[in-house]
């Protein structure tokens, strides 16, 4: 499974992140006297894969958000508007590094909106 990791300083200052082709996340930031605030983060998963986006969200927290200070709110979207996906996701993965959790569904899409833990 590869990653791969870009950041630009120029501009609206992105992160943009490729976990395996069937993930693309990008993260808004800005540098505060050397700390990394991240903004928003986005998972999009075409394909349902409990396992592999497991990976990539704890792939992401220990690479990436422990090691900022992280101010972050952190959205997971599924095209296939599966709301037993969710469940499971959250039992699985999101209560071990979220404080909070709001389920989002509209007619074309379903997603999970969540604030981290610190300090894991």
């Amino acid at each position: 499974m590869g990653n791969e990791f870009e950041f630009e300083y120029e501009g609206l200052n992105f992160c943009n992140i490729l976990y395996d082709k069937r993930f693309i996340g990008y993260t808004k930031f800005h540098s505060n006297q050397d700390n990394l605030y991240i903004d928003n983060f986005h998972i999009y998963n075409e394909g349902n894969n409990l396992k592999l986006i497991s990976k990539a969200f704890e792939f992401l927290y220990i690479n990436l958000y422990s090691k900022t200070n992280c101010k972050t709110a952190t959205t997971i979207f599924s095209r296939d508007n599966n709301p037993n996906f969710f469940k499971r996701l959250l039992r699985k993965v999101v209560k071990k590094y979220s404080k909070s959790c709001t389920i989002l569904n509209s007619k074309e899409i379903i997603g999970m909106a969540f604030s981290l833990k610190k300090g894991i």
